[in-house]
């Protein structure tokens, strides 16, 4: 619904949008004139004094700390990656929300919040400035006491009258509250008041136990209380916060709703709540019946429903909130998967792999990992049973906030609206899509919302989803071509180290953005969306002539010599001179017309043979020339899926 609707107007902010704006400005408004006790008409309708306070929050380290790559027991390791990604969405929910009740003001006050950082409007008071102060310290000095540094938050504000959020001022204020974040970024932790070594440190650790360290987190002191709350007491005791990110992987993929409430709440089922309250202050509860939730001693804040956009009715009765990522769990059809129940490993991991299989359960990376093999006829399995890890995000995002609106459309509602409709993608079309589509049931989100993503997934799904997001990415914005995507993909094993997925695919990002630009990379080859589709056909077209057998496995890796050759030409004919043992890769075109006419098409007869060698010559001749080492994206998909 448009928010203006008469007149020669342009329908780019929604009703919504501006109906919480009005609510953040009039709530902003009373607070300020109440305090300074000027709630009067002429008072109000002062337009030069700077009755505003912009206030921006954002999170640092938060890759970091999902990544931590101490904690790699296989067997929790699903549960505590979906667990620590869905910790820091909350972080973010509810650090906005402890500023608005510290405040004093309405949730609704919050006009920005996706990916870990978040905007809202408050009343230009003292009592304000000292009050954000007061709870930044609150936070981090949380943050400091269960984290030790590895996530803080940054808090910066700018004052503003009305003036400031016109068309015309309106990106000066933007810009001022953006550099105050960037001096956040840099000075993120307060050296003065939390450098040097952890007081105390030591004494938390609990020597009576066989393993006083967490052995999930390897950092923070394990907690007895913890010994059976786990699905598996098999490590024994761990710390309140990982048995928390565990509990939280587990909950989220059988529970559609949640409550929050105060730290002092009590609930009857303790075993459905957090041991650790967020921010020392919200605690949890997943309750398997909402209207039998029992509470004493405190109200409920806030009931969502986190399910996932589904084909039933989307209002269930409470407020829905998009914080749940789609993740995939075990059904009825992989309990019998001859992927998984026949695998090349050893025996022991057939069976450990078989044990770890319970329906409802979030699928282990090593259970995707297998879902990459491919099945031909027969039951004869085929492929590469490896991860494929998967990072993107929108170019030049901060470019588009600050200038992607004509100068006279520049207002916060505006930016609110684009906001909101870029984090929609990521956090609600694609969830939907990964539920819908059967190809990408497989997939493990790791965080999605704002404007980026991370997936993990069998590796050949993986590469389609990517084609395949940024081909309805490109429709979702109207084809505009400043707004686009930048990928990476890179190739694990499943027993691979959480950081080093994290390092892998962050490398590969930025090779896409150090290339250009709205750019995949993959096989540590960079190509543009165009060229992409190009080489997308290229793949298409070597599957087939695999299948009429014109060409063999080992012709396609013969032609991966032929392309570090190809690719070296152009690197030699670059330099200004060239020296003579560099000269060997200039024969690349001769030795690959003789490979090719001694091992193409064997079985066709003499004429037909002639034609088809000179045909694919040609057509691979063409794409090493016009592709060089790019190649590489459509031939190792094709021999990886044939292995």
């Amino acid at each position: 619904v448009p928010a203006a609707r008469a007149g020669k107007v342009v329908h780019d902010v929604s009703l919504y949008d501006h109906s919480r704006l009005t609510s953040a400005f009039a709530s902003a408004i009373f607070l300020y004139h109440r305090e300074k006790e000027t709630l009067n008409i002429p008072a109000i309708k002062d337009r030069k004094e700077q009755k505003f306070l912009l206030v921006s929050g954002n999170f640092f380290g938060i890759q970091n700390f999902i990544f931590s790559g101490y904690g790699d027991i296989r067997k929790y390791r699903s549960k505590l990656l979906r667990g620590r990604s869905f910790y820091v969405s909350l972080l973010a929910e509810l650090a906005a929300d402890m500023l608005c009740r510290d405040l004093g003001l309405p949730f609704t006050s919050i006009i920005l919040n996706a990916a870990g950082r978040f905007t809202l409007i408050a009343p230009n008071t003292k009592n304000t400035e000292q009050k954000i102060e007061e709870t930044k310290k609150q936070m981090n000095d949380w943050l400091m006491e269960t984290g030790f540094g590895e996530i803080s938050i940054g808090i910066s504000w700018a004052a503003a009258s009305y003036e400031d959020f016109l068309p015309e001022y309106f990106p000066n204020l933007w810009d001022k509250i953006g550099r105050g974040m960037e001096a956040c970024k840099h000075a993120r932790i307060d050296l003065e008041q939390y450098g040097g070594a952890i007081a105390g440190y030591l004494d938390r650790f609990d020597g009576n136990l066989q393993n006083p360290v967490c052995p999930l987190c390897g950092r923070r002191p394990a907690s007895p209380e913890t010994l059976n709350l786990l699905p598996s007491d098999d490590i024994g005791p761990v710390c309140g916060i990982c048995r928390d990110h565990v509990f939280l992987g587990k909950s989220l993929v059988k529970r559609g709703e949640m409550v929050i409430a105060d730290k002092e709440a009590k609930f009857r089922d303790r075993g459905s709540i957090l041991l650790e309250p967020i921010l020392g202050r919200y605690q949890l509860l997943f309750p398997e019946n909402l209207k039998r939730v029992e509470l004493e001693g405190r109200e409920i804040w806030k009931c969502w429903d986190i399910s996932h956009a589904s084909d039933e009715p989307i209002f269930r009765g409470i407020a829905k909130k998009i914080l749940n990522s789609y993740v995939p769990v075990y059904e009825d059809e992989d309990l019998t998967d001859e992927r998984i129940v026949s695998t090349e490993k050893t025996e022991a991991k057939q069976l450990a792999m078989i044990d770890e299989m319970e329906l409802g359960e979030p699928m282990s990376l090593g259970h995707i990992a297998v879902k990459a093999m491919n099945i031909g006829e027969g039951g004869k399995k085929s492929g590469v049973d490896a991860l494929g890890v998967m990072k993107a995000d929108m170019d030049y995002l901060g470019m588009l906030m600050a200038c992607g609106l004509p100068e006279k459309r520049q207002t916060i509602s505006r930016m609110a609206t684009l906001s909101r409709q870029i984090n929609y993608y990521f956090a609600l079309y694609l969830p939907r899509l990964l539920m819908t589509d059967k190809r990408f049931r497989n997939m493990y989100t790791v965080f999605a919302g704002g404007d980026d993503l991370f997936l993990i997934g069998p590796w050949n799904r993986v590469y389609e989803l990517c084609l395949a997001l940024n081909k309805s990415f490109k429709k979702y914005v109207c084809e505009n071509p400043k707004v686009t995507l930048s990928a990476g993909i890179s190739l694990q094993k499943a027993n691979t180290p959480l950081n080093t997925l994290s390092e892998s695919v962050e490398e590969a990002l930025e090779r896409s953005k150090s290339g250009g630009r709205d750019r995949l990379t993959m096989f540590l080859e960079t190509a543009s969306w165009p060229e992409m589709n190009a080489l997308e056909s290229i793949r298409q077209e070597l599957e087939s002539w695999l299948e009429k057998e014109w060409i063999t496995k080992s012709m396609l890796y013969r032609l991966n010599s032929f392309i570090n050759m190809a690719a070296m030409e152009k690197m030699v004919l670059q330099r200004a001179e060239v020296f003579k043992e560099d000269m060997n890769c200039l024969k690349w075109r001769s030795l690959f017309s003789y490979s090719a006419a001694r091992n193409i098409a064997k079985r066709e007869n003499k004429d037909q043979r002639k034609q088809i060698v000179d045909q694919l010559v040609a057509r691979m001749a063409e794409w090493l020339g016009t592709y060089g080492g790019r190649l590489r994206i459509p031939l190792w998909n094709v021999l990886y899926n044939h292995r």
